[in-house]
């Protein structure tokens, strides 16, 4: 009987580190996920890297640029690009070109570039340059 009680104890002491795991585990997977409600705008870290080729016909002034993360990042939109992990976001906005290798944070809008790269940008963007 003592041999049944030790073991049930055990059991229930191994489920708990289990829950308590996957709790964490998911806690922390579902803060990083979903993308603000439409028209709602989200602040992202990074540095600017190098200009995005863009079309021809596209104002030069207006140049996408990736800001790359300070840490990759799950998008999610319930939607059309669904969940991607991303370790840099394209920029749309003007005059990016001033902020290139500088850590930036950026505030703005994050959409899905279904048509032409299958992955989430940033548009109506705010750039404050950081230390």
């Amino acid at each position: 009987m003592v041999n049944k009680v030790v073991a049930l104890n055990t059991l229930i002491a191994v489920n708990k580190v289990i829950v308590v795991a996957a709790m964490l585990y998911s806690s922390s997977i579902l803060a990083a996920i979903g993308i603000p409600e439409d028209g709602k705008k989200m602040t992202i870290t990074g540095v600017v890297t190098e200009a995005i080729a863009t079309a021809p016909d596209v104002e030069p002034s207006f140049k996408a640029h990736y800001l790359q993360l300070d840490e990759p990042m799950v998008f999610e939109d319930e939607g059309a690009c669904g969940e991607i992990t991303q370790h840099r976001i394209a920029l749309n906005g003007f005059n990016l070109s001033s902020y290139q290798a500088k850590r930036v944070s950026v505030e703005g809008t994050v959409f899905c570039q279904q048509e032409y790269t299958g992955q989430y940008h940033l548009q109506d963007i705010k750039i404050k340059l950081l230390k």
